[in-house]
C-alpha cells in the first residue's frame, strides 16, 4: 500500500512495525496461556495433545514457570506499545486510533 500510494518504501518503518506487531501477538498468546493455567482451564483440557485444540502445554508440563511466562508477556506488551508510541510520534498520531481499534476488536472476542 505504501508503494502504491507514494512510490516509496521505508524498510525501517516496515521492520519496526513488524517487530511491534510480533511483540504484541506474542504478548497476547503468552498472557493468555498464563491466565488459562492460573484459572485451571489448561488442567481441565483433556484434548490438549491434538492440534488446534488447546493451549500450549509448557506451563502444565512444568517446562516453563508461570511467572516467567507472565513476565515475558508483559515485556512483549511493553515493547509493542513502546514501538507503537514511537511510530505515532515519528509518523503521525493516526497510529493510535488504529491501535485502539485493534485492541477493542481483540478484547471483544
Amino acid at each position: 500500500m505504501a508503494w502504491h500510494a507514494t512510490r516509496s518504501f521505508d524498510f525501517f518503518s516496515f521492520a519496526l512495525t513488524l517487530i511491534g506487531v510480533l511483540a504484541l501477538h506474542a504478548a497476547t498468546n503468552t498472557i493468555n496461556d498464563f491466565f488459562d493455567f492460573r484459572s485451571g482451564n489448561d488442567l481441565l483440557n483433556q484434548e490438549a495433545n491434538r492440534p488446534f485444540d488447546g493451549g500450549a502445554p509448557f506451563i502444565v508440563q512444568g517446562l516453563l514457570k508461570p511467572e516467567a511466562v507472565y513476565r515475558f508477556g508483559l515485556g512483549a506488551l511493553l515493547l509493542g506499545c513502546a514501538i507503537g508510541l514511537f511510530l505515532a510520534i515519528w509518523k503521525g498520531w493516526l497510529v493510535i486510533p488504529l491501535g485502539v481499534i485493534g485492541w477493542a476488536r481483540l478484547t471483544s472476542t
